[in-house]
């Protein structure tokens, strides 16, 4: 496969697979539904992130970070006791979702964390999230993702051509081959993971 190291050199790729020079148009949507697919589909380690909230005394939402897509698990500064993460219907029927107090139950709404109790103060949260691939655009040619993994962007955008195109064997071809590649992007990373059971951390007492 040749290089494919940025955005342009992706476009370019793409319109020599299906050899044809009258996709300039179709191409940066293509690329677009790939990345879309990949954030839906991709858990990777390279994409969580740590993020430090804090909370606003009587409030009962926080923002959570530009981009994030996927919430694992969180921690109130100094504790080491995880917020509990249950379903918004689950948070809003416990008697505790009206009380205030120190939280100690979190859910996803929309773009926002909901916690329970309702914070009585301000509490650091440590956050440990998914967050969006960062889109390649001309200004912004290359990311994380076509460094380590060209092979799911060339597919990706091939398919998504394809299917603009109407071409059910091209697609059936494309889709076929990024399905692969993202298995395997799957596989690698679950080897990356520490299992659970590996490490037992024992506190001795205060850093």
């Amino acid at each position: 496969m040749p290089i494919i190291d940025n955005y342009t050199n992706l476009l370019t790729e793409v319109e020599s697979e299906f050899s044809r020079s009258d996709l300039s148009g179709r191409i940066p949507r293509a690329v677009q539904a790939a990345e879309a697919r990949m954030n839906r589909e991709l858990r990777l380690l390279d994409m969580e992130s740590l993020a430090s909230l804090t909370t606003t005394p009587n409030q009962a939402t926080i923002d959570l970070p530009q981009g994030s897509r996927h919430v694992r698990q969180a921690w109130l500064d100094g504790s080491p006791a995880r917020l509990g993460l249950v379903s918004l219907t689950q948070l809003v029927e416990t008697q505790i979702a009206g009380c205030h107090g120190r939280p100690i139950m979190m859910a996803v709404e929309r773009d926002k964390l909901r916690l329970a109790p309702v914070p009585d103060g301000e509490y650091d949260i440590q956050l440990i999230h998914t967050l969006a691939v960062t889109p390649l655009t001309e200004a912004a040619p290359t990311n994380w993702l076509l460094e380590k993994h060209p092979d799911a962007y060339l597919y990706g955008t091939c398919s998504a051509v394809a299917a603009q195109l109407q071409n059910p064997d091209a697609m059936a071809y494309y889709d076929s081959m990024f399905s692969r590649v993202l298995d395997a992007m799957r596989q690698e990373d679950e080897l990356r993971r520490v299992p659970s059971s590996s490490l037992v951390i024992r506190s001795e007492g205060r850093c």
